[in-house]
Parts: structure tokens; C-alpha cells; sequence
């Protein structure tokens, strides 16, 4: 809550004197007023119709106020006391909750305020509470109005939860005025998107009607089938399944040859009926019942029959089964043993495919026929097809693209996983990740396959060395396979999302919000609306750009036989999108943000990357097409409902936007081929969606407004508070910079040199030049014992210090003494003090005073250590003559350690070399020298600042040349 006490009156109002009454006025233009002597209006700039001893003052362009002359009678006819005017702006005064009273009050509200008080709105924004005038204008108690800030509309803290938004804003995150009217824009419309979309997919060209016996039919067919092979199954426990084709499916769109429809279909229901012995059998049967072939578990093994034997009980299985008018000419099988003994053996017949095109010079399209037998029966009835470059052309066999895209997707995924695992692990150590979010979407995604598995109707569809699975392996197929998949997925949201925030602020709060059950806030409502929305108008550009091409998408055959044997197709439906929208929210969009954003600062770059790699992963939950065109087209979409609603939004908008995308993507397409999914659809969806888009419009209108701070998981106030402290240092560093000098002064009969390189972001040394006179150069070193900030402080304190107390000519001793006495407490620190050297350097006569405090920073001549160095209790001090060429160094505990470690020599002894390898050289090249031993083969930051000044007496005196690293 605001300060309550009384503030400062604004300058549009100053202290009354005797008589004066005040005209407040609203933001925009200055009004005339009516004087109470004159007839006729007034403004600032007339003064005529008052009175001699009447002026006009104009604080403000907002204020006007009219006082008397001094000495004038404060009573008489031409004076009376008028009640402040109160002038408001065009639009209404919202109620504000005022920051005194508890309950709401506005303008026409007053009665709780005491009897001498009035809250007048000058502006919109803008409380003023005003005390009557008392009866005497000369009352000493007379307060000047106060103007009160309002509080804001959005929510900012449990105290102003219950307030509502002014206006409807369906746009996620803030955005201009133009921005936002062009999302509400594609929100308003975005019905006739829909409507049109739908329109557009039964234009599409699609596969014909399809229909499938029920479940109850197709094991009553497997069942009697069984007992065509001498097998009475009718007590045995049925599963079924739903296996597709997509080669024969991709060929029967072109050409559907009657001879290839008796034994192939585009899909085929998989029946498998299970003894309590656990002896079984599988048929497989096309959409309308009929059966195609069948495997069934090996007896013991029995009577042994030779190879002609063998051969001549398949060829009469395989006769009886493709009936009289076989169309296939059966000649010449290939048999082989599968077992040692011989016991069981298979039977393969090769036959042309009548109806089918063929390419001259190149063999023709071919069925295999594959009949094994195990002792004196038939156990397995399979076929295969074989075909020819042209049909393979209309069958769409995946090209050289296909297996490039293949590969890209399978290596950007894996990678990204990789990433995501190290970048968990990185985080957790850091606890700003949020295991029970992590665990959280790795539950969802294994119960989404838990409920597929419940409603499912298809138990069999897992299996083990071809036998149905049991209880026990079903559950450790689905921990090691759901479970795995799902605990990778977690992982990569968890790592996603730490770094997304950290990247982009704000488009978390949606999510934060969902996941923290506030389902009906308006956050989450207008996100979904806005990402539905968008999804809306990207499958209509996308119906429309298929119907251009003449492309269509695959149809689903084995999902459409799969939804008519399952107790609830439209769960399925819903449960089979989970997979799809976390792989590419965490995959396509999340991973590879938080991977490029740190590393590239160019936002546009960022952008540019990012849509190749969501469009890699975007290919492997898109639907699949029958062209490369669609393929694109498919693609495409799904990539920019990833990517434009967060970049426009946040995530919740660009998740809601896939999802939407997928699940009436797949609506339409299956209604138009199907007239069970048509019925569900139309009877059901459609309904439920209305309800769901008004419930949604209604929480975006009413719905509370939660800021990131009150659905922010626990790891982000962690987050929060290290990039609280990173600007804090960033900031300090800034200063720290900015303290240290741009660059050496020039000193008769002086080079100067010097640098300084922090081993962290805000380093513990310092150093500075202080001009004494014309010759005469002060020089500050300081060594923080890297405490960053309270270092940072210190230096900007000292140095402050030092630009006053230089200039008193002091000893170098008592400067030290004054500044240890006057910032002793800050000097010192609690857990690493700093220590400080400060020496006056004459390039006229070359004499030297230092005085220090601690063992380091140190100063030498020449690698040599000054030898009239007196040893005190505290403060160290000496002084010395420099010899023309004489080089002075000073440096820090940071140069010395990097130096014995890069030369393997002690600093004074490198430095001795030095000054004789380069005996005339300026400061600039001896300090060159100094930074470039100390920082050799590093690339990284020293691990302790490094700072090192020269100062070398010229042997002519001249101006110095100086600089600084």
C-alpha cells in the first residue's frame, strides 16, 4: 500500500494566503472561469475585468488561481469564499478503492470521509482530497489539496484480486494498440474461418466412403474361420487390432486391380483369440469380414513329413483358399526348412498381378504367397507384394527426401534431448527447475496412453515374440515404453521451460496459471481463444492451398477400423493428441529457443533458425500427404501454429493453437469418409464447442487476472531473484567501468599505462590516476578480495575520497590515514577487507612516496622491491628516486598468481627481464608486455582479478604518452 502520510502539494498549488480560493481543472485545456464580480469570462492572459487589486497567477497549464494584493480587505462585497470547482475530463471516474479506507468510494461517495473533507477527480488517473475552507482565510490548519496515484486495474497482489478488467483484451501478452485490434480482429472472425475450412476438406480430394464391420462381427468371423482349420475357439478370449497398409493403401488410390483386392486391403482387423492353455491363433480380415491369411501358435511337434509332402499340403491349403476363380497362376513354389529336423517348413508361390501396369524391359508386378507347415498342418497363411518402378511411382514409396527428413528429424530430436538432459540436471543443481511440473507432464503422458488403453477395445495390438502379451507383460511394456517416452518428455519441458522463462519474460503466466487449476481465469481463456483463433484461419490458408495444389492428406484407414471397435472413438482422438502437442511444444518451439535465444543476440536470426528445426520436428506429427506439395503445405502449418502464436502470445496460446489444429484437422478429414465420425462430429463436438467458446468468452470478459508473481511456481522466485542479482551486478559493473580512468594523463617526464581485468562480473581491484600538478601524478591502487558489489561500493566511495583529498598535497601516509579513519568500516568488509596503495610519482625530480595498507597491491622499480620500505604497525610506507628509464610497477595478487603460473617464474624476477629486454621502451609497451605474459593461452576469465600499472620516467622530459589496456 502507498505512503499515507501527507505529501507535498503539487507545484499547480501553493500555500493560500488570506482570502484564497482555488479552481482545479482536468488534464487536457485550461478553462475560462467566471469571476464572482465579473460578468464576462476570464482567462490567464486577461486580467482587464478584475479588479485593481486583483491579479491572476498561473501555476500549471491545469491551475488556475486568483488571489488578492497584499493589504486588501479580506472581507467586502467584491469578495466572497466559493467552494472549490471541481471540472471533470470526458470519461466517466471509475470507482477506486482508496488507500485509506477499506471499501470502494467514488466522486459521488463521500459519506465515508470525515466533514471536512471531499475527494474531487481531477483526471481519470487521479484522487484529490481537499479540505473545506474555513470560515477565516488566514486558518493556520489550511492543508492544500494531495493527489493519490489509484491503484492499478490488473492484479498485482492478493489485496486487488478481486478487481476486473476495464476493457476486453483477448490478446496473451501486451502488444500495441494496432497488434491488439488485428487479434481481436482474427478473433471476431475467426467462426467463418472455421466455417470455411470446413467447406474447403469436402472439396479435397479424398479416398471413397469407408466401412468396417463392429467389433462383435469381426471376432465372430475370426471365430468361425478357426473353425474352418479345425480349431473351436468360441470359449477363447478375443483381442483385436488394426494393422495399416500404406503402400496398398497409396496404390488403391490409383488403380484398384480386382485380382489384388481378393487378398490385399488398405488396412486389415487383426483378430487374435487366446486359450486359457495360452494356445492361440491371429486372422487377419479386411474391412468387410473377409479372411486374408492367419498365423497360429506351432503345435508340439509330431508327425515328420518329407519335403514333396510338405509341399503338396500348402498347395492344396492355398488352392482352397483363393477358391475356383483364382486369378493368380500358382507354379513352381520355393519351399525351404525353417528348423533343423524339418519339421516345419515354408511354401513360397510368386504370381504376376493381372490389372496392373508394367514397365517394359523390367519385370512385372508380383504377389508372394507364403504357407508354412508344421508336421501334417497348415499354421500360417501370409502375403507380400512385390512391385514394378511404375506402380511403386503410384504407391509412393518413400523417396531420397522422405529419408533425409527421416534422418534430420531423428538427429535434431535426439540432440535436443541430449540438451535437455544436461540442461535438467544443470538447473536441479541449481534449484530453478520444477520437479513436480516435470513429473507432472510425465504422469500425463503416460495416463493419456493408460485411458488409449481403457477405451481401446484392441488389447493385442502389444505383443511378445508374435504372442499376445500378457497382464504382467503389458504393464512392463507400457513402464518401459510409456513411462521412458514419458519421463524424456518431462524432462524436456522442465528444461524448456527454466530457460524460457529466463529468455522471454511473461509468456509463461498462461501455462503457470493452467497448471496451477486456474482453468476459468481470464489468462488462460483469452490464450486459448486466441491460439483457437489462429488455428481457425491457418487450417482454412491450408484447405485452400491443398485445393490450388489438387493434394490431399492419407486417410486413416487402421484409425477409422480401430475407432469402430473402441467404446469411445472421440477419447481416443482426444488422448492421441497429447503425444503429438508435447513433442512439438517441447521439441519443435521450447528447446530450440532456450538453445539458440542465450547464444544470438539478432532476434530476427533467433527466428530464422528456429523454423527449420520446428518444421524437422514438425514432419513427424504432421498428417501424412501424398505428395511432397501437401507434405509442405502440412508441414508449414503445423510450424507456424507453433511458432506465431508465442511469439504473438505466449505458450498456452501457441499449444491451444496445435491442438486445435490436430483435433478438427482430424475431425473434418475423418467425417468425410466416415458417417460414424461424420455423426460424432456434427451431434456431438459441434455442441460441446459452442458451449466451450462461450464458457471461454465469458472467462476472458469477467474471468480474474492473475500477475506472473501470484502463479509463478516456486523455482521461479529463484530464477527471479538470480536475475535480480545478475541486473544488480550487471549495473554495478557498469559503474565500476565507468570508474576507472578512460585514459592516462599526460605527465611532464612521465609514461603511463595500466589496466584492470576482473575474474568476475564486478571485480575486487582498482586503480586510479590523480593529476597533483604538471609534473606530479598521483596513482591508487586497490585490491577488494572480490566481494563484487560491496567491492564495487567500496571503490566508488574511496575514489570519491581520493578526488578531494589528493588535491591537499598530503603525505601519501596521512591520505591513507584519512581514508582508512573516514571508510574504515567499508574498507574492511566482514569477510575479505581491502587493501589499498597510494603512491605521488615526480617526473621532474623522479622521487617516489607510497604508503600502503596490507601485503598487497605491491610496487617495485624494475623488478626490484623499494629498499626504503619502513614497516609500521599499519600502514606500510617508502620512498625511492627513479632513474631515467627507471620503470615503476604496480600490481595485485591476481597478476602475480597468473604470472607464476603462465611463466613459472617469480613476478619481480619476470619483471627484471623485462625492463632489460626492453630497456627504452614507453609504459604502453612494458605493460603490453606485462597483460599479454599474465593472460597467455586464457580465454576464459582469471581466476582473480588482474591490475597492473606502469609508470616509466622518460629520460628527456616531454609530454607523456599514455593509455590504458
Amino acid at each position: 500500500m502507498r505512503d499515507r502520510k501527507t505529501r507535498q502539494a503539487p507545484p499547480c498549488f501553493f500555500a493560500p494566503g488570506p482570502a484564497t480560493h482555488l479552481v482545479t481543472r482536468g488534464p487536457k485545456k485550461v478553462l475560462p472561469t467566471r469571476h464572482k464580480i465579473s460578468s464576462r469570462r476570464s482567462n490567464p492572459t486577461q486580467t482587464s475585468s478584475l479588479p485593481s487589486d486583483k491579479k491572476i497567477h498561473t501555476h500549471t497549464k491545469t491551475c488556475v488561481a486568483t488571489s488578492r494584493k497584499p493589504g486588501a480587505p479580506a472581507t467586502g462585497p467584491d469578495f466572497e469564499h466559493r467552494e472549490p470547482r471541481v471540472t471533470r475530463g470526458p470519461k466517466k471516474a471509475r470507482p477506486t478503492r482508496h488507500p485509506i479506507w477499506s471499501r470502494r468510494c467514488n466522486s459521488k461517495q463521500t459519506s465515508s470521509l470525515p466533514s471536512d473533507k471531499k475527494i474531487h477527480t481531477d483526471t481519470p488517473n487521479h484522487v484529490t482530497v481537499t479540505r473545506k475552507l474555513a470560515a477565516h482565510p488566514a486558518r493556520p490548519d489550511f492543508a492544500p489539496p494531495r493527489r493519490i496515484r489509484k491503484p492499478p486495474q490488473v492484479l498485482q497482489s492478493p489485496n486487488t484480486a478481486h478487481m476486473r478488467p476495464t476493457h476486453l483484451s483477448l490478446m496473451p501478452g501486451g502488444a500495441s494498440r494496432g497488434l491488439r485490434s488485428a487479434w481481436i480482429a482474427t478473433l471476431a472472425l475467426s467462426p467463418l474461418a472455421w466455417f470455411g475450412a470446413t467447406l474447403l476438406e469436402d472439396h479435397l480430394p479424398h479416398d471413397r466412403k469407408f466401412v468396417s464391420i463392429g467389433r462383435d462381427q469381426a471376432i465372430e468371423r475370426a471365430t468361425d474361420f478357426a473353425q474352418t482349420l479345425g480349431i473351436d475357439a468360441r470359449a477363447w478370449t478375443p483381442a483385436t487390432s488394426a494393422q495399416a497398409h500404406k503402400t496398398v493403401a497409396n496404390l488403391f488410390r490409383h488403380v484398384r486391380p480386382p485380382a489384388l483386392e481378393r487378398v490385399f486391403a488398405p488396412a486389415t482387423i487383426d483378430v487374435t483369440l487366446t486359450a486359457p492353455d495360452r494356445r492361440w491363433i491371429r486372422v487377419s480380415l479386411t474391412p468387410d469380414g473377409r479372411a486374408i491369411g492367419f498365423v497360429e501358435k506351432k503345435p508340439a511337434k509330431g508327425v515328420l513329413l518329407n519335403e514333396a509332402a510338405a509341399r503338396q499340403i500348402a498347395e492344396d491349403f492355398l488352392r482352397r483358399r483363393l477358391g475356383p476363380d483364382n486369378p493368380f497362376l500358382l507354379e513352381n513354389p520355393a519351399t525351404r526348412s525353417l528348423d533343423k529336423d524339418g519339421w516345419e517348413r515354408e511354401s513360397v508361390w510368386e504370381a504376376k498381378v493381372p490389372g496392373l501396369p508394367e514397365s517394359p524391359g523390367l519385370p512385372p508386378s508380383k504377389v508372394k504367397f507364403h504357407v508354412d507347415v508344421a508336421g501334417d498342418r497348415a499354421v500360417s497363411e501370409t502375403f507380400s507384394l512385390e512391385l514394378d518402378p511404375a506402380s511403386k511411382r503410384l504407391a509412393g514409396s518413400s523417396s531420397t527426401w522422405d529419408i533425409i527428413l527421416g534422418i534430420a528429424a531423428g538427429l535434431s530430436i535426439t540432440g535436443l534431448a541430449v540438451y535437455a538432459i544436461v540442461r535438467y540436471v544443470q538447473r536441479s543443481f541449481e534449484n530453478e527447475i520444477s520437479h513436480r511440473r516435470t513429473l507432472l507432464v510425465a504422469a500425463s503422458f503416460v495416463m493419456s496412453g493408460v485411458i488409449a488403453l481403457l477405451v481401446n477395445g484392441n488389447s493385442a495390438s502389444v505383443s511378445v515374440n508374435g504372442a499376445p502379451a500378457t497382464g504382467t507383460e503389458l504393464v512392463v511394456s507400457l513402464t518401459l515404453g510409456l513411462g521412458f517416452l514419458g519421463i524424456l518428455v518431462g524432462v524436456a519441458y522442465g528444461a524448456g521451460e527454466g530457460d524460457l522463462r529466463e529468455a522471454y519474460p511473461g509468456k509463461l503466466v498462461s501455462v503457470d496459471a493452467f497448471l496451477s487449476g486456474k482453468w476459468l481465469s481470464a489468462n488462460c481463456a483469452r490464450s486459448i481463444l486466441a491460439g483457437g483463433a489462429f488455428a481457425g484461419w491457418l487450417l482454412l490458408i491450408q484447405n485452400a492451398l491443398l485445393l490450388a495444389v489438387r493434394g490431399g492428406l492419407a486417410s486413416d484407414y487402421a484409425g477409422l477400423i480401430g475407432n469402430t471397435f473402441q467404446k469411445s472413438p472421440l477419447i481416443q482422438a482426444a488422448t492421441d493428441l497429447y503425444p503429438d502437442i508435447t513433442l512439438m511444444a517441447a521439441f519443435g518451439l521450447m528447446l530450440p529457443l532456450t538453445l539458440l535465444r542465450p547464444r544470438i543476440r539478432r532476434h530476427w536470426l533467433v527466428v530464422a533458425l528456429l523454423l527449420p528445426l520446428a518444421a524437422v520436428v514438425a514432419s513427424t506429427v504432421a498428417p501424412a500427404a501424398h505428395s511432397w506439395q501437401s507434405t509442405l503445405i502440412v508441414t508449414t502449418a503445423w510450424t507456424s501454429a507453433a511458432c506465431a502464436p508465442f511469439f504473438f502470445g505466449d505458450l498456452l496460446a501457441a499449444v491451444s493453437s496445435m491442438t486445435a489444429l490436430e483435433f478438427v484437422g482430424t475431425l473434418l478429414r475423418k467425417s468425410v469418409v466416415s458417417d460414424h465420425w461424420y455423426t460424432i462430429a456434427y451431434s456431438h463436438v459441434l455442441p460441446a464447442g459452442i458451449v466451450f467458446l462461450l464458457v471461454e468468452l465469458y472467462c476472458a470478459w469477467r474471468g480474474r487476472i492473475y500477475s506472473e508473481q501470484q502463479v509463478w511456481p516456486l523455482y521461479a522466485r529463484h530464477l527471479a531473484e538470480r536475475l535480480a542479482l545478475t541486473a544488480e551486478i550487471g549495473a554495478a559493473r557498469l559503474a565500476q567501468v565507468r570508474l576507472l580512468p578512460d585514459a592516462a594523463p599526460r605527465i611532464a617526464g612521465l609514461s603511463i599505462a595500466g589496466s584492470c581485468i576482473p575474474a568476475r562480473e564486478v571485480g575486487g581491484d582498482f586503480f586510479d590516476y590523480y593529476v597533483l600538478d604538471d609534473h606530479r601524478l598521483g596513482v591508487f591502487v586497490a585490491e577488494g578480495g572480490s566481494r563484487e558489489l560491496g567491492s564495487a561500493m567500496a571503490i566508488a566511495l574511496a575514489k570519491g575520497f581520493l578526488m578531494y583529498t589528493a588535491r591537499l598535497d598530503l603525505p601519501p601516509v596521512e591520505v591513507l590515514r584519512r581514508l582508512r579513519t573516514t571508510l574504515g568500516s567499508v574498507l574492511l568488509g566482514e569477510n575479505a577487507p581491502m587493501t589499498v596503495l597510494y603512491a605521488v610519482v615526480d617526473g621532474r625530480t623522479g622521487s617516489v612516496r607510497y604508503a600502503r595498507v596490507g601485503t598487497s597491491p605491491r610496487v617495485v622499480i624494475n623488478g626490484h622491491a623499494l629498499a626504503e620500505e619502513i614497516a609500521g604497525a599499519d600502514i606500510r610506507h617508502g620512498a625511492a628516486t627513479l632513474a631515467p628509464n627507471d620503470a615503476l610497477f604496480f600490481y595485485t595478487d591476481g597478476w602475480a598468481g597468473q604470472i607464476a603460473e603462465q611463466t613459472r617464474r617469480v613476478p619481480d624476477a619476470f619483471l627484471r627481464d623485462l625492463t632489460r629486454q626492453l630497456p627504452a621502451a614507453l609504459a604502453d609497451a612494458l605493460h603490453k608486455a606485462v597483460l599479454e605474459a599474465a593472460m597467455k593461452s586464457r580465454r576464459d576469465a582469471p581466476p582473480d582479478d588482474v591490475t597492473a600499472v606502469v609508470v616509466r620516467r622518460e629520460e628527456i622530459v616531454a609530454q607523456a604518452i599514455g593509455g590504458i589496456a
